[in-house]
């Protein structure tokens, strides 16, 4: 099913392991680029809403998408982001500031594959 808040799950397990290493924001902003096409197939009522995107190799060209668009409107966003989970006690949910394009790469492909994998 498109839209699910499920998929966060994984990524939320993922920053818990790899903490610094991993970025939550961009995880989530590739689980919502991966569920453009079923919204597009919604809206013009297909019948196959999962199609060449929610494979592996469909998936590889959307994390490459997000990785190079997703620290534009995350930069603004991560001030808050870390006031915020710092507030509710969840420090571990930070993002360092600086992101790096690795972490923001590795993010975004464990966004896009896990997406598939659980779809």
């Amino acid at each position: 099913m498109p839209f699910t808040p499920f998929h966060m799950g994984a990524g939320l397990a993922l920053k818990a392991v790899a903490g610094r290493h991993f970025s939550v924001l961009t995880f989530g902003i590739a689980q919502v680029a991966m569920d453009i096409e079923p919204l597009v197939g919604m809206l013009r009522g297909a019948a196959v809403l999962h199609g060449p995107t929610h494979t592996y190799l469909g998936a590889v060209p959307i994390a490459l998408a997000t990785a190079v668009l997703a620290p534009w409107p995350c930069r603004p966003l991560l001030k808050r982001w870390n006031q915020e989970v710092t507030h509710y006690r969840a420090p571990w949910l930070a993002e360092d500031e600086r992101w790096k394009p690795r972490t923001v790469l590795l993010s975004a492909l464990a966004g896009t594959w896990s997406h598939v994998l659980l779809d």
